[in-house]
């Protein structure tokens, strides 16, 4: 293994409760160059910030904070001998003032551009243009200053060349799991998996309209829902979702707040099935973890979900929960048939390690002069 990423590159990685953490760890795990690098610590940052009531305080703040820890970082880096800086996220204001302040050459690795619509959300004027100003304008300015901007699908790469960046700079590379399929008890009986957030984009609506069928057909049903750090408005919002459907909450829908990394490997591999419905990802990770323990995923037909996953007849307009609900009744019903979408799941993900992500990535850098 040649050392030269060393030489030439300065890694900054995000720390962060969220993917940005897990892609960044795993990447900078698997490529066993030795590397220098400079934390960016997103959860201490974002703790601060979330001391504000109003969103556009919390925005201000969490980005005042990313000025402050960039100049603190600048000493440090200016220090360093490589050419180029490797950024995991573009944060305009940390990405800009390092670049600004130093001469050197950028690499920036994009998950996707979710945020760039968040401004539209905001019902007041000028809290409104302040997230313009610095989720797309600034952070669009971000990229288009790279030498090289990476990121983790064809979606993506589609939708950075709409903004207007250089087709020619983007390159995508999937991401992956080390998730593996175990034999461990299972405390739920028959359930099905539902993994994430609880943001609108998500779609937790059709999900529960689903399992609200499938609860028709198969009454011990249950469904599994882990993923922590729900804000109380989006947990609301779930409650009133299932008593539209008049679930009973407690004996029908099971929440788990903390999950570790082997418990979420334990319910993908005694799970039904997952339904990630999602209107739009970056990514989509669960997708991968599921098939690689075994797990079938009935998810979008949009991109990037339709991507990653191994079997086209489950793929499903995700506003459409009828069909969400055949397609879960079937595997649920039809055994040879879930062996069958376990087995495809199974080979189809074997493609998305991250060994293979860091290798592809690595071989990207070591190809820079």
């Amino acid at each position: 293994m040649k050392h030269s990423l060393s030489d030439k590159i300065l890694f900054i990685p995000t720390k962060h409760n969220s993917s940005l953490s897990i892609v960044s760890d795993n990447i900078l795990k698997y490529i066993k160059a030795p590397l220098a690098y400079k934390n960016l610590d997103l959860t201490r940052i974002k703790k601060k910030s979330e001391k504000y009531k109003s969103s556009y305080l919390k925005s201000l703040a969490f980005e005042l904070l990313l000025v402050i820890q960039a100049l603190k970082d600048l000493s440090f880096i200016r220090k360093q001998s490589q050419d180029y800086i490797f950024f995991f996220e573009s944060y305009f204001c940390y990405t800009h003032i390092v670049s600004f302040f130093t001469k050197k050459k950028k690499i920036i690795l994009v998950h996707d551009l979710i945020y760039f619509n968040d401004y539209k959300l905001e019902k007041k004027v000028f809290s409104r243009w302040f997230k313009y100003i610095f989720y797309r304008f600034g952070r669009t300015k971000a990229m288009k200053n790279c030498d090289l901007i990476l990121t983790i699908s064809e979606k993506s790469v589609e939708e950075l060349v709409k903004i207007g960046l250089d087709k020619d700079k983007i390159k995508y590379v999937y991401i992956g799991t080390d998730f593996k399929r175990i034999d461990t008890p299972n405390p739920y009986g028959d359930f099905v998996l539902c993994v994430g957030s609880e943001q609108e984009r998500k779609n937790m609506k059709t999900v529960i309209k689903s399992f609200a069928l499938l609860k028709k057909d198969f009454p011990n049903l249950k469904m599994v829902k882990p993923g922590g750090g729900v804000s109380p408005s989006k947990r609301a919002l779930t409650m009133s979702y299932i008593e539209e459907e008049g679930l009973k909450l407690e004996e029908d829908i099971i929440f788990i707040e903390n999950t570790s990394e082997k418990d979420l490997v334990g319910l993908y591999s005694n799970a039904l099935l997952l339904m990630f419905p999602s209107l739009e990802e970056g990514f989509g990770l669960p997708i991968i973890e599921a098939q690689a323990c075994g797990c079938p995923v009935i998810t979008t037909n949009y991109k990037p979900m339709s991507e990653i996953c191994a079997y086209e007849d489950l793929l499903v307009d995700p506003l459409d929960h009828n069909s969400i609900y055949l397609k879960a009744k079937k595997i649920i019903e039809d055994p040879q048939y879930r062996v069958l979408k376990v087995n495809e799941g199974l080979a189809f993900s074997k493609q998305f390690t991250w060994q293979e992500a860091s290798k592809n990535i690595e071989e990207l850098l070591n190809s820079l002069s």
